[in-house]
């Protein structure tokens, strides 16, 4: 995308009629623009690959991108919006300039790679590549995806985990 099509994503220019103060029976024009809010993001999409590396023999993981979501209010309520896709490895060196403040230890210094790479995050997962390329919500609700979710999980660790022999 160009930074024109990522500026059109995050403000929007809409035309509104509104009461003529000088004539209440007329209605003009007025173009209204908002501007995007950072505060709306709230989450963080990220995709990764997991992988199992024979030269090294352990199971490794790596993030290919990052979707930043939105909530905004429509409709009376909030809802979800998924903004787009950052490429990863094209966007470390961003991601290692960019510090972050640690409220109970103001010595340490990190940036956002270091949360990334030691994954220093809290997630869950949402979708497992599979033969219909379903999201979980799409077939378990609830309690039940969250259950299919740790399965996934749980899954993955038993791969690593049936990889060696005691």
């Amino acid at each position: 995308m160009t930074k024109a099509e990522i500026d059109g994503l995050m403000s929007k220019t809409d035309t509104l009629y509104v009461d003529d103060p000088d004539n209440p029976d007329n209605k003009i024009m007025k173009i209204a623009s908002t501007v995007f809010d950072p505060s709306e993001v709230l989450e963080y999409r990220i995709k990764e690959d997991w992988f199992f590396d024979k030269q090294r023999s352990v199971l490794d993981v790596r993030i290919i991108g990052l979707q930043p979501i939105r909530f905004q209010e429509k409709e009376g309520e909030i809802r979800p919006s998924a903004l787009f896709w950052i490429y990863y490895p094209e966007a470390r060196s961003i991601f290692a300039n960019a510090e972050v403040f640690n409220r109970q230890n103001d010595a340490e210094r990190k940036t956002l790679e270091d949360i990334f790479w030691k994954r220093m995050f809290g997630s869950y997962i949402f979708r497992e590549q599979n033969v219909y390329n379903r999201m979980i919500s799409e077939y378990a609700q609830g309690m039940d995806a969250l259950l299919e979710a740790e399965r996934v999980k749980d899954d993955i660790f038993k791969l690593e985990h049936d990889l060696w022999e005691y």
